[in-house]
């Protein structure tokens, strides 16, 4: 087995672990959900956040920013996230590539992006301008994709390069992203990742999904699957040891739960044992 890079582990900050990560002796890689706290000035949320800050590597993700918006980035909101990054100075800044605002309505999706020119001009500039704003460069998330455009023209692979290269910008690699869009769409995830510049991806995300009417769910509440986990080991021997972030959103997940989940990855990387990963459900399977 070819030797796996061993990346920095960590997890997607929620609320209702704030204690329980405060007692840790040894704090994972935080991330934050940034839009959480743009309104805030203090409160319990700072507390926390700025006592972490002390112990271990903060990362900041976002939801808000729809960098796909032909109505251009938000004024208020590039004020907002920058007073955050500012003051809470995270080691990767990062939101979608997608769009999830007009200039009249917000979405509680995050849509995805018809690749081509004209919306790689609209990207870049959006992205441009968020960076100017921030004083830095920040990462964009290949999102899970439940519809796709007519008319595309790029590859993902190939759309996201080009974002890249025009405007300094980083990769958020969600690599269970990849495995849904594999599954759903009938893209391969490995050549996805053959076709990205090594030197643009900043950060993973795995998580776990569901499966509804024969189609993968990005939900966020369940373990991530041997196939993530493989796609993970392919993408860390080509980019190299980023922060990996398990996201877990499940009401009733706990830290103990997260650590196990950790180390789940931890032994796959270093022995490519995959033992204690969640196996693929039936239907999964049935459409890989």
């Amino acid at each position: 087995m070819t030797a796996r890079p061993a990346p920095p582990w960590g997890v997607g900050l929620r609320s209702i672990h704030f204690h329980e990560w405060e007692v840790e002796a040894q704090l994972p890689v935080l991330e934050v959900m940034s839009d959480n706290f743009l309104r805030q000035r203090g409160g319990p949320g700072w507390y926390h956040l700025e006592r972490y800050a002390e112990r271990t590597t903060l990362v900041a993700h976002g939801v808000g920013l729809s960098v796909g918006s032909a109505g251009g980035v938000h004024p208020q909101y590039l004020r907002m996230l920058k007073d955050f990054v500012d003051r809470l100075q995270p080691q990767v800044v990062s939101d979608h590539l997608c769009f999830s605002r007009s200039h009249a309505h917000n979405s509680f999706d995050l849509l995805p992006l018809k690749r081509c020119p004209e919306m790689l001009e609209i990207i870049c500039d959006n992205v441009s301008r968020t960076q100017e704003a921030l004083g830095r460069t920040i990462a964009l998330e290949n999102v899970s994709e439940y519809v796709e455009w007519k008319g595309n023209t790029l590859s993902e692979g190939e759309f996201l390069n080009a974002i890249c290269e025009r405007t300094g910008c980083g990769i958020l690699l969600d690599v269970n992203n990849l495995y849904v869009n594999q599954v759903n769409f009938g893209r391969s995830a490995l050549q996805t990742l053959q076709e990205l510049k090594t030197s643009h991806v900043v950060q993973y995300h795995v998580a776990g999904h569901t499966v509804c009417d024969g189609y993968l769910n990005d939900t966020h509440d369940k373990p991530v699957c041997p196939e993530v986990w493989k796609i993970l080991g392919e993408a860390l021997l080509r980019f190299g040891p980023q922060p990996v972030i398990l996201e877990n959103d499940a009401d009733e997940i706990t830290v103990s739960d997260l650590k196990a989940e950790i180390r789940v990855g931890q032994q796959f990387v270093r022995t490519g044992d995959l033992s204690g990963a969640h196996p693929l459900r039936e239907k999964e399977m049935s459409t890989s």
